[in-house]
């Protein structure tokens, strides 16, 4: 990898790794490592990191499989021919898709049932449409911004031993995951879990510790309304209270919290190698004030202290003037599977016969 890397940046041993300025971005002083050792490089600056196709990928703005075969080229080595139909690939592809295949299935044969006609604008709850949207958005810009990573290596100063470690990857997990969804905290913190374990040399730790942080995740984001799509989804439709809505997370939020501790505390407390901690890029202060005063908006939204067209006007304002590249990183599939569940939904609550059978199952257990 230090060869490859060579290529592009002028390099410095010191010590084990190799330094160097990055090439992503502009700095004065070197924050990029190169560990030649275990093969990876990461930028302390503005937080880029992976093996040397991850970096082929990002300095020639190609995908895995031109990476590859640019990599091979350079070695002189012939590789099998590769191509995006690949049956593991295809299967890959099926397994994402999968939720928005059945609910567009269902959609459409409730479709036959109930023909299409206005009503089904009726259906769409726009309000869960739009918030979804907007926070997927924002969030996408502070995550761009280095933010959750910055958090966490202020974080890590005060990490001393093997359980503090473990403690510290899954509670990030699962404390975030309530203000910026399930999904964006396993993408942020996973791979900074890999990268924390292999700097201190515990890799035998890793499968352990990123199965804590999915159950950390998916557990802490139940306890607020915007910690996951079926809670917003809830939280608006049945018009709830916030007390409402928080009697019922908080306790069982609590008493995860409690397990998970549990779970992780028999990690044996080891002293852990001393690392040479950048400081790397600061945080662009003017954006990061942007992205959080609409974070902060999208959140009285969704305790509906603002209205929401406001918010949808101010975001889609604010989006292409930011970065517009942060339009590409919404769950376009994920609206689409809500848009699907609307109309199968309403669909079927024009039915008599469901709605009797619908009454008759909730009769009593309100």
């Amino acid at each position: 990898i230090t060869e490859v890397i060579g290529r592009y940046v002028h390099l410095e041993q010191r010590g084990p790794n190799y330094w160097g300025r990055c090439p992503f971005h502009h700095e004065k002083t070197a924050s990029f490592c190169v560990n030649g050792i275990d093969q990876f490089y990461y930028c302390f600056g503005c937080h880029k990191g992976g093996d040397v196709i991850k970096f082929i990928e990002e300095i020639e703005s190609l995908d895995f499989f031109d990476a590859v075969k640019l990599l091979a080229e350079k070695a002189k080595m012939e590789i099998p021919s590769i191509t995006y139909e690949d049956d593991r690939i295809k299967e890959q592809k099926s397994k994402k898709e999968t939720v928005l295949s059945i609910a567009f299935l269902m959609a459409i044969i409730s479709a036959f049932i109930v023909p299409i006609d206005a009503q089904y604008i009726g259906y769409m709850d726009f309000r869960v449409l739009v918030l979804l949207f907007t926070l997927m958005a924002v969030m996408g810009g502070l995550q761009s911004l280095g933010i959750f990573e910055k958090l966490s290596y202020a974080l890590l100063k005060y990490v001393k031993s093997t359980r503090s470690l473990t403690l510290l990857l899954v509670s990030l997990c699962f404390f975030l995951a309530m203000l910026i969804t399930n999904d964006v905290a396993l993408l942020t913190f996973v791979p900074f879990a890999i990268m924390i374990l292999g700097l201190t040399q515990k890799e035998k730790l890793l499968i352990p510790v990123v199965a804590l942080q999915t159950i950390a995740a998916n557990l802490g984001s139940m306890a607020t309304p915007v910690g996951n799509p079926q809670n917003l989804y809830l939280y608006s439709a049945y018009n709830l209270a916030a007390g409402e809505f928080f009697a019922v997370t908080l306790p069982l939020t609590a008493v995860s919290l409690v397990l998970l501790c549990v779970a992780a505390w028999p990690v044996l407390p080891k002293a852990l190698p001393r690392q040479r901690q950048e400081e790397g890029a600061s945080l662009e202060k003017g954006r990061l004030l942007i992205f959080v005063g609409l974070f902060a908006r999208c959140l009285l939204t969704v305790f509906r202290v603002v209205p929401y067209p406001v918010t949808t006007v101010v975001v889609a304002a604010a989006l292409p003037v930011l970065d517009k590249k942060l339009l590409g990183k919404v769950d376009y599939m994920l609206l689409l599977t809500f848009v699907c569940f609307f109309i199968f939904v309403g669909n079927m609550g024009e039915l008599e016969a469901v709605r009797t059978l619908v009454s008759s199952i909730l009769e009593g257990r309100e």
